[in-house]
């Protein structure tokens, strides 16, 4: 066995250009000549196709192009107990694919793949607590604290998965290495914008005289009265604009994020905006080429224009906080608030009403009382 290093009490497998990898079993067990002979096999193999073996930080599938790299005949399937493996099984898994949005898959997949890409080729029973924390430290400073918390979330997920292979050889007494540690990310609350920030959006300032153009107008209008998500604003169809005896009505059957649906009134300023759009594409905000914004394509689209005008702190995701502020001001009861903007819980609905004065939700309230009651004696008369 040339290839065996030995370091401490623990025997790896080291072959030229390959990251090392720790041997299952003891020395001279069965267990242990398998698990060498498939690192021997999976090394010495030539083809097309490159594995992320003597490289974990390469992506699977991508050319030769080093001549210390080893080639595959094919992309490699990971060793049964590795991180990678772990994660092959769980994609695949009834758990992953059911009962999740697309959305939330995709964004799953994003960071399994990235981990799978540093650590794919090493026991599942490797990770520490210590060495979690640091990784996602690193996440943190190269990719920023969001990615670090959610990378930090699929490791935990996917320790809890594997707990259940046999395969992974995970102790059921053994505590999970992602739980417990610091999040990276704070959350910061979108600000709402006041009215001198949407004019000077909409007309333009000193810096930036130049109004906005029609697609930044259409995402502007659409947040700002509508309290849509950008995932739902980027994915509205022509098909979702209803006319109805009070007016225009723009319907989102299942919102991107929790599935709710809901039917908005169409402002008239929107309205107006839409009535000038011509209807050459199935969707009703597309880009330049015709096709709809990507997430980060339509908070692009917003920031850049806040950028050339100087205004610092506001983004696309405060203008639906400016709707439930707005829609708190006037009155309306929380869980109006939360039907509206199709919140999960009426936790939420209730952040908006946070910044309205207690004297003018009091009268608001005995306003509406005093209302109900004259409605209720009306019908009984």
């Amino acid at each position: 066995m040339r290839y065996v290093q030995r370091i401490g009490k623990y025997h790896y497998f080291r072959h030229p250009g390959a990251p090392r990898v720790r041997l299952n079993g003891a020395p001279g067990s069965a267990e242990y000549v398998d698990h060498y002979n498939q690192l021997l096999t999976i090394a010495e193999q030539r083809g097309k196709w490159v594995i992320p073996f003597p490289n974990p930080h390469r992506s699977v599938g991508r050319p030769v192009k080093s001549k210390n790299e080893i080639p595959l005949a094919k992309p490699a399937l990971f060793l049964k107990g590795s991180i990678g493996w772990a994660i092959d099984e769980l994609l695949v898994s009834d758990w992953f694919r059911s009962g999740r949005r697309e959305s939330t898959r995709a964004s799953y997949r994003s960071a399994f793949n990235q981990i799978a890409g540093d650590f794919g080729v090493y026991p599942i029973i490797d990770w520490t607590k210590r060495n979690v924390d640091h990784y996602c430290s690193k996440i943190a400073v190269k990719h920023g604290t969001a990615r670090a918390d959610q990378i930090r979330r699929m490791i935990s997920l996917l320790w809890e998965f594997a707990s259940g292979l046999p395969a992974a050889k995970i102790d059921e007494d053994r505590a999970n290495p992602a739980k417990g540690g610091d999040k990276h990310y704070e959350r910061k609350k979108h600000l709402a914008w006041p009215r001198q920030i949407q004019r000077q959006f909409l007309e333009g300032n000193n810096k930036c005289p130049k109004p906005a153009n029609e697609r930044e107008r259409l995402a502007f209008l659409m947040a700002r009265h509508c309290g849509f998500r950008r995932g739902d604003i980027r994915l509205r169809k022509w098909t979702d604009l209803h006319k109805t005896k009070d007016g225009l009505v723009l319907s989102v059957k299942e919102t991107e994020k929790n599935g709710k649906s809901v039917n908005m009134p169409v402002d008239d300023e929107l309205a107006d905006v839409l009535a000038k759009m011509p209807r050459d594409h199935e969707y009703i905000l597309t880009n330049t080429l015709g096709e709809p914004y990507a997430h980060d394509g339509l908070s692009g689209l917003i920031g850049d224009r806040l950028k050339k005008l100087g205004i610092e702190g506001y983004c696309l995701h405060g203008l639906r906080h400016t709707f439930g502020s707005e829609m708190a001001q006037a009155g309306v009861p929380p869980q109006h608030i939360q039907r509206a903007m199709t919140h999960a819980t009426i936790k939420q609905a209730m952040e908006y009403c946070e910044g309205v004065e207690e004297d003018v939700m009091v009268v608001e309230a005995r306003e509406l009382v005093r209302r109900h009651r004259k409605q209720a004696t009306r019908e009984a008369a």
